[in-house]
């Protein structure tokens, strides 16, 4: 009877892709049928009431993620936990209840027992008859998720670098803080995933490489998309560190906002690095010193490369925050040949933007000091 009611729920889970889910359990090889109804159908018949906290959820030292829901009729309930590209993790098959309020607990352990990572987690609740055929589904596909948001009551005060927000609903975010026209100066937000609630961001004016000052510039402004993660999702976040590892090749949510629909794992800003080739020297410091036309490399992150060179990239450069030169068709290593006979001696910024076909970008600045004709390196 198990393998039965795994493949059923797990079949509504993922439906049109069900294979993909089923074979991360291995009880269940196959689907053996599906019971197809969707969210609001079923919420109204065998299960209603369904809440879970907290949102945020560690798991460990005895930390468990509640689950709240309510039974119209006799019946035995189970859970499935999925990640956020829909495979399956977890099965929790309960007691027989009677109709009524239940609760049910998910320690953050998967099928094996060990703890999941920092991420995105759905759950998705069954209920079978006496007879064993299972009669209702809820959170069976994250239906109302991968919509986008618009964030409400959006300000951004010059003068503190505070910005704040509000979302309507649970949702992942990208934040970015850039100049009137491009450059991208800094993400600060890549697709968190945040509750429903009032925001404040307090942005230090710098850029993502953390030796660009734009704080108090006029020509600043921020660019804010967010997409709806569903009644059902739990956060797993990651420890000190905002950007959580994501995982899998493709997307729970089949319709939606693009982000959405990208493949977890390569849903982020690209990550490369720029470096002066060769310069005349470097001050005490470590800030690169030419004195003459320089060049200038750019390398893409061994880990991103593969999905940059399929999707297609194109590499900007801006110097002291002018747009400088772009190539549309970006590779990697990419070499550029910095010119400086318009530019005077002293300290200066070069800013390379990575901007991918599907709406990622990142933003690296380097500074160097250019050298007049005969000074001493």
């Amino acid at each position: 009877m198990l393998v039965a009611i795994v493949a059923l729920l797990l079949a509504t889970i993922v439906a049109g892709c069900a294979s993909r889910a089923v074979k991360e359990l291995p009880e269940a090889s196959e689907a053996l049928s599906r019971f197809d109804a969707s969210w609001n159908q079923v919420g109204g018949q065998r299960i209603g009431r369904v809440s879970g906290r907290p949102f945020l959820f560690v798991p460990g030292d005895g930390a468990t993620y509640e689950l709240s829901f309510t039974l119209r009729a006799k019946g035995k309930p189970v859970i499935v936990i999925y990640d956020e590209s829909g495979t399956a993790i977890r099965l929790m098959e309960l007691d027989v209840r009677e109709k009524g309020r239940q609760l049910a607990e998910w320690d953050g352990a998967d099928q094996g027992g060990a703890m999941v990572g920092p991420g995105v987690y759905f759950y998705a609740i069954g209920v079978l008859a006496q007879n064993g055929q299972l009669v209702a589904a809820y959170g069976a596909d994250p239906v109302d998720g991968g919509e986008e948001v618009l964030p409400m009551r959006f300000t951004f005060d010059d003068a503190s670098g505070r910005v704040s927000y509000a979302l309507p609903e649970p949702a992942r975010v990208r934040l970015r803080a850039m100049l009137q026209g491009l450059p991208l100066l800094r993400t600060i937000h890549d697709w968190q995933p945040q509750a429903a609630g009032e925001y404040e961001v307090v942005w230090d004016g710098t850029d993502s490489s953390g030796v660009l000052d734009m704080s108090g510039d006029s020509r600043v402004r921020f660019s804010m998309h967010a997409y709806a993660l569903g009644r059902n999702a739990i956060v797993v976040p990651a420890a000190h560190d905002e950007r959580s590892p994501r995982q899998g090749e493709t997307s729970a949510f089949r319709s939606g906002f693009r982000h959405a629909l990208h493949a977890p794992r390569d849903c982020h800003d690209p990550r490369f690095a720029v470096e002066l080739v060769d310069p005349d020297g470097l001050s005490s410091g470590g800030v690169a010193k030419i004195s003459g036309p320089a060049t200038v490399r750019v390398t893409l992150d061994p880990e991103d490369l593969p999905n940059l060179v399929s999707g297609g990239f194109e590499v900007m450069f801006f110097l002291d925050s002018v747009f400088l030169f772009e190539e549309e068709e970006g590779s990697s290593p990419f070499n550029f040949t910095l010119a400086v006979d318009d530019l005077s001696p002293g300290l200066h910024f070069l800013t390379v933007n990575v901007l991918t076909y599907d709406d990622h970008g990142g933003a690296v600045t380097v500074p160097f000091i250019l050298e007049s004709s005969g000074s001493s390196s």
